[in-house]
This record gives C-alpha cells, structure tokens and sequence, in this order.
C-alpha cells in the first residue's frame, strides 16, 4: 500500500508541474509582460524589453500554448522597429521554438541573415517544442544551425523533420554534412548517397559524400569526388581544402601544401590551414606522414 501510495503522489507531482504549476507560473510571466508595457512604465524601452522576456518565460514554461506564441509573435513584432534588430537578438532565449518565433519576425523585417544568425545558436530541442512547430519553421532551424560546427543541436530537427516529410535531398545533404563533421561518417553516408541520387548536380553532396569517404578511409572513392569537385568548383575554397586533405592522406604532402596555399589564396582569413601546412612541411622533412584532418564545414 506504501508504495502504491508513494506513486500516487509521484503521479501526481508530475500532474501538478506540468499542467498546474508551470502553466501557473507562465501565466504568471503573461501577466508580467502586460504590466511592463503598460502607459505607466517609466520607460517605454525598459518595458519593451522587460514585456519580450516575461513573453519568452511563459513560452519556454508552455511551449503547447498557442495563446503565449501569439503574444510573444506580437512582442517582437512591437519591439523591432522601436529596439533595433541587434538589441531584439540579444533578448532572444537559447529554447528553439522562442528562437523560431523571433526568426519569424525577423524574416518578416527583411532581416533574413539575423534571423539564421539567430537559429544558429539553437540549445536543445525539447520534445513538445517539436510537437508545435510547423515543419518551416523545423526545416529553417534545422538548415541554418546545421552549417555550423558544433551542429549536434540540430540533428533531433533533422530527425524529427525526416520522420515527418520522408525522403528530402536538401534535409539528407545537410543532416549527412553535420554527422561527418561529429564525427560519424557511417550514419553519414546512407543519407548523403540518397541525397546524390535525387540530386546528384549538388557539389555539396559530392563534397560531403568526399569527407565522410576520407573519414572512412576509402581513399580512392574520396581522390575521385575530389578531382571531380577541382572540375566543378575550381574557385572553391572547400574544393582546394578537400583535395589537399586527400592529398595528405595518400602520403603526398607537397602536393598538399600546393592545394593549401591555393585555398589560403581563395579565403586568406583560414589561417588554421598555415598550421596544418606547417604540419605537412615536418612530415615531409622526417619522412612520416601526418594525420589526416577530415573535418570541415560548409
């Protein structure tokens, strides 16, 4: 009977805080962003941007209420033109469905790159963020934090979008993309080759398709798609990082360091390559060949 008893009250716990408190304490935040914006408040910017994050709590607390994503979609409608794109970010929240209402707007504003700036930095993606969120809204998300390299919190949107709309080319190439640069080329690479198939002009998919090749140490697969991609993408930073690490790998690494001062050439900004060329320079002193570096980003 204790133990029934005890799992009664743990049940009902979770009844409590879920639906009872925290729909409590977000409507209580709701109440708060009223406050804020009323025509009493000292200041009109304070309150605009005390009224965003009241709004964006009560979201965060009751992702399932449309009611609190309205509000918080007309939040930032309001504060946009009045706060400024650069002060509206910085209040936006780490939660992906918050994000996604801010992107919304932005978009809306013309503010296209703030808004993949904004999606960039998604945290985890709860469960019932997923539930709510239209497959736009997953798929924007997903595609622009998905370029970056620490992409792990974009693969539960990559996922649960796959799981809704099947087979994607676009969604397969990115999604194959972010797990070679994790560090998973095997789960990689079915995706990739299903992307190639719907879309094989993508030089994209070639140069993932490439990397995860490399990862694996399938040399010679890699040393095709990599001249392949010099004849598509000649002026590629990518294209000439890609064939110098295949170059390396194969044991050449003067040729490699030609590929890399090609690409330092194309994007002088890349200084990490001098280390890496500095690298193959002591390896073609000593005779011993260096690591290959396969990771990369788009």
């Amino acid at each position: 009977m204790r133990r029934i008893a005890a799992a009664l009250i743990v049940m009902l716990a979770v009844v409590f805080w879920r639906g009872g408190f925290a729909g409590w304490a977000a409507a209580w935040h709701a109440r708060r962003a009223t406050t804020a914006v009323a025509p009493s408040t000292a200041s009109p910017q304070n309150g605009l941007e005390r009224a965003l994050v009241e709004r964006t709590r009560a979201l965060d607390l009751d992702p399932l209420s449309r009611r609190h994503r309205i509000a918080l979609e007309s939040a930032v409608d309001e504060a946009l033109p009045r706060l400024g794109v650069t002060r509206v970010v910085s209040l936006a929240p780490a939660a992906t469905l918050s994000r996604s209402v801010f992107a919304g707007v932005l978009r809306r504003y013309g503010e296209e790159k703030a808004a993949n700036r904004l999606l960039d930095g998604i945290g985890v993606t709860r469960a019932e963020e997923l539930e709510v969120m239209s497959n736009v809204s997953i798929r924007q998300a997903a595609l622009a934090a998905g370029q970056e390299d620490s992409c792990g919190p974009s693969l539960a949107l990559f996922e649960a979008l796959l799981a809704r709309v099947g087979e994607d080319a676009e969604l397969e190439e990115s999604y194959g993309g972010c797990l070679t640069r994790l560090g998973q080329p095997e789960r990689a690479l079915p995706f990739l080759l299903d992307a190639f198939d719907r879309n094989p002009e993508s030089t994209w998919v070639r140069f993932f398709i490439a990397q995860a090749d490399l990862a694996l140490g399938n040399l010679q697969a890699a040393e095709v798609l990599s001249v392949n991609l010099g004849w598509r993408a000649p002026t590629s930073y990518f294209t000439w990082r890609l064939r110098g690490e295949v170059l390396a790998a194969q044991g050449r690494p003067l040729d490699a360091i030609y590929c890399y001062r090609v690409a330092l050439r194309i994007r002088p900004d890349q200084k990490a390559l001098w280390y890496r060329i500095n690298q193959l320079k002591a390896a073609a002193q000593s005779g011993v060949s260096p690591k290959s570096n396969s990771e990369g980003t788009r």
